[in-house]
């Protein structure tokens, strides 16, 4: 090899070698040079530069300089609900209908009830609050994990909600509506003094619930426990009102005392033993009373099958059933009989799974045979009323002191054919 091919030979090895020095170096360069916008930037840099981010923020600018025209060019396009809404509570005074299509937008339901308020849609006023309160009673209902903030958010928007509803029916001396969007919004003193004030006691005893807070429960029952001062008579200036309050604060046997002590009527017993359900400590006292324990004088034995009956116990309650319809039976009113049966049957298919006593079954077929007859008859369908008497006749023998009457029914309907 001569002295020229060897100093070629030299130079194309260091060109070589200068080229891998370089693609080194561009290697290193590159490796080192950021490959995407989040190697220059930080998360929350990124964040400000996202488009909806960046109409939200220029909207508000406009809003603080008071260029709402400007504001108002960018808000369709916005995303940010408190940015429409912000926008949206500079129309309330002067353009409450552009106001309502903004708040809509943005779903703040306690400003759309006030926009539509002011416009005086109060039927669409009250929807709305119904639309949030059904929305509430879903989320509860799904129960979905994670949903308590919103859930949150929801009850404080159907009190907020209701509060301006209450205000407005108040204005407007539409009382009965006020009291019950009080009760809604839970501020229940003004609820209750509104009721007394207009005589609207029935009002607190439809609406509030055991979500009403204890102190204000036992406020309640104690003033509708009390005898009026304007009135001779001890009694309760409204007995229903103090049973129900004392219920729900939970002194239900302070309830049934004030119920049977002070009830005038058979639906005061009757509520007085459906509460024994939440109050068995109370049986013996309602036992007592019924049989005349307090005033010697003995209520009707209906009381007594009743009582069973709220308590489960079905055997005995079947045993007073069939005296009770036996009774009944002595004197011709077999439609009673037939009622009280069926009413106790009807309990024990749902306590046993459907299996009702065999002897149940024949003697309301027996009360029904005579019952239907005699409807039959009164219809002049004579044909159809001697079948049902025919069936009861041929065991006239089980209904005593009638059994002669059932026979000359259907021996007079026999005569006609």
């Amino acid at each position: 090899m001569g002295k020229q091919e060897e100093d070629k030979y030299d130079i194309q090895l260091l060109r070589q070698i200068d080229t891998a020095l370089e693609n080194n170096q561009k290697k290193v360069v590159t490796a080192t040079m950021p490959q995407k916008l989040g190697d220059v930037i930080t998360t929350s840099d990124l964040a400000e530069l996202d488009p909806p981010t960046i109409l939200s923020k220029s909207a508000n600018c406009y809003i603080k300089a008071r260029l709402y025209d400007q504001a108002e060019k960018l808000i369709e396009y916005v995303t940010d609900k408190n940015t429409i809404a912000d926008l949206a509570r500079v129309f309330m005074r002067d353009d409450p209908e552009k106001a309502l299509r903004l708040f809509k937008k943005a779903g703040k339901s306690i400003e759309i009830v006030e926009c539509l308020l002011v416009l005086g849609k109060v039927a669409d006023a009250e929807s709305a609050v119904r639309e949030v309160k059904t929305q509430l009673e879903k989320q509860i209902a799904q129960k979905i994990p994670g949903n308590e903030a919103l859930i949150l958010d929801l009850e404080n928007e159907c009190r907020q909600s209701a509060l301006l509803l209450a205000s407005h029916f108040r204005k407007a001396n539409a009382t009965k509506k006020s009291i019950y969007y009080y009760i809604q919004a839970e501020q229940y003193n003004d609820a209750f003094e509104l009721s007394i004030q207009s005589k609207n006691e029935d009002l607190l005893i439809k609406y509030v619930t055991q979500k009403a807070p204890q102190d204000f429960l036992k406020k309640t029952a104690k003033y509708f426990a009390s005898p009026d001062p304007e009135s001779q008579e001890k009694k309760p200036r409204n007995m229903n009102a103090a049973a129900r309050f004392l219920e729900l604060s939970g002194s239900i046997d302070n309830a049934i005392k004030l119920l049977l002590n002070f009830g005038d009527g058979a639906g005061d017993i009757d509520r007085a033993i459906d509460l024994l359900r939440g109050c068995k400590s109370m049986v013996d006292y309602v036992l007592k009373y019924l049989q005349g324990g307090s005033d010697g004088v003995k209520k009707n034995p209906v009381y007594i099958f009743k009582l069973y009956l709220a308590l489960d116990r079905f055997g005995q309650a079947a045993q007073t059933a069939f005296v009770l319809a036996d009774r009944e039976n002595e004197q011709g009113r077999f439609g009673r009989a037939k009622g009280l049966l069926l009413n106790c049957m009807q309990k024990l298919k749902t306590a046993n799974q459907n299996r009702v006593p065999q002897k149940f079954r024949q003697q309301l077929i027996l009360l029904h045979a005579i019952d239907t007859g005699r409807l039959f008859s009164k219809l002049e369908l004579h044909y159809q009323a001697g079948l049902c008497l025919y069936r009861a006749s041929k065991v006239a023998s089980k209904f005593q002191d009638q059994a002669c009457s059932i026979l000359l029914q259907w021996w007079a309907l026999e005569m006609l054919f």
